[in-house]
């Protein structure tokens, strides 16, 4: 056959012939994916035994129990900017699986005190954290100060010791009274940020600054979880750094609970240096917070493929005490990252490839919704659930009150634990006239 034909004949064989799609996304191992989910099991599920009584409180044999998970216990959330919730769909996927909301952009101490003669109400925080308790979202604020003067009023750095210090301890009665005084349990504040990168504030007043500021947010806010910030630690060339930083706490007697961190990767995650840090976080009696989390990638599958990576290696660690995303909803004008491909639900309202993976974990593979039949000798259902809040649909079999059976729902708590919870369920008896 001529050359010519041949080449002829072959573009047409291209125009005619469908082209199979290029595929980006990148597979995580299946093996590493199932010792993934085992700790998943290990670390964030309990056994709970459901004891069935009817109204009169006898056993409740072959009573059918229905536990349907409603909140996660791991603190799962958004940064909020000055529009708060008016129109978030908190029903909506990806939305739906968030109980915390971050103050992080509405209090900042540049914004809230930019002269010494001018401290602002934070009234637009003051309007969002009244949204989120409405809607029954827990709160998150900081970091108060920063050890990088760039992101204090610019009036802080030229002040004396002892007004520095007085400084510093209004900004923490200013916040933690406003948002965090008794406050919730769930709570989190970062005291102090840009840990790790900058010392101004230790070198002007001492390292025992750091002490008294968490010992004087213990006092005001007792119930907070408090934290210190470091800014890209996790993944980056400061990695290294971080467990020293974090020993340091406990050698200068910092009453913290958690480390903070705020984290902007678009490179690739090496996930064996991260379980690393991870374990050593955790040895040291730490827990570990995304405070503000952004991954990105080239495309948007690369950024899903390293977003599952991060998720599928932090979450089922001990350590891991709450997760903040910075981007959710991408924007055409959104400049609150620079990551590129953050986003987990696009401008058209429709979920990005790490949209779906969220969606995938925690609507899915994380959460819970179990079927169970009470047995005829204890009237007891036996579950394996994963940590959270849930609604127990309980439907009673017929009985000489109820001839055609009884159907009540209850409330349940179940923390991460090894030892089996044991919930006694019982509809209320009403009195008859």
């Amino acid at each position: 056959m001529p050359r010519a034909r041949t080449l002829l004949l072959a573009c047409l064989a291209c125009l005619i012939t469908p082209v199979a799609p290029i595929a980006t996304a990148q597979r995580l191992p299946q093996a590493w994916v199932d010792a993934s989910d085992e700790a998943m099991r290990r670390h964030r599920t309990a056994p709970v035994r459901i004891v069935v009584l009817n109204a009169e409180g006898s056993p409740a044999p072959g009573a059918v129990v229905q536990a349907t998970q409603t909140r996660h216990h791991l603190p799962l959330g958004f940064v909020a900017d000055r529009s708060g919730l008016d129109g978030v769909p908190l029903d909506a996927p990806v939305y739906r699986h968030f109980n915390t909301l971050s103050l992080d952009r509405l209090i900042a101490w540049r914004d809230a005190h930019p002269r010494p003669d001018a401290e602002h109400p934070m009234l637009a925080a003051r309007r969002v954290a009244h949204q989120a308790r409405q809607r029954g979202l827990d709160l998150r604020l900081g970091p108060l100060v920063s050890q990088d003067p760039a992101r204090n009023p610019d009036w802080v750095a030229a002040l004396p010791p002892d007004e520095l210090t007085a400084a510093l301890l209004h900004r923490v009665d200013a916040v933690t009274a406003e948002f965090a005084a008794p406050g919730s349990p769930r709570t989190q504040v970062d005291l102090v940020g840009d840990a790790l990168a900058h010392r101004d504030l230790t070198r002007a007043l001492g390292p025992q600054v750091r002490r008294l500021l968490f010992d004087h947010a213990r006092v005001r806010a007792p119930h907070a979880q408090l934290a210190v910030r470091f800014t890209d630690a996790l993944t980056g060339h400061r990695r290294s750094r971080l467990p020293d930083a974090v020993a340091a706490l406990r050698e200068d007697f910092i009453d913290a609970d958690l480390v903070a961190l705020d984290e902007r990767i678009d490179t690739p995650i090496q996930r064996a240096p991260l379980e690393r840090t991870l374990q050593a976080i955790d040895a040291l009696g730490y827990g570990l917070a995304l405070a503000s989390l952004d991954v990105g990638g080239p495309t948007p599958e690369a950024a899903a493929y390293q977003l599952e990576l991060l998720l599928r290696t932090v979450v089922p660690s001990p350590a891991c005490r709450g997760i903040v995303f910075n981007t959710v909803a991408q924007t055409l004008d959104d400049t609150s990252s620079t990551v590129e491909n953050a986003g987990l639900i696009d401008v058209l309202g429709e979920l990005t490839p790490s949209g779906r993976v969220v969606e995938r974990l925690f609507g899915e593979e994380w959460r819970s919704d179990e079927l169970a039949v009470t047995d005829p000798e204890l009237a007891a259902a036996d579950l394996t659930l994963f940590a959270g809040t849930y609604t127990l649909t309980v439907m009673l079999p017929p009985s000489d009150t109820h001839p055609d059976g009884q159907t009540f729902t209850y409330p349940l708590h179940v923390p991460p634990s090894t030892q089996t919870r044991l919930a006694v369920v019982q509809p209320l008896r009403i009195p008859t006239d």
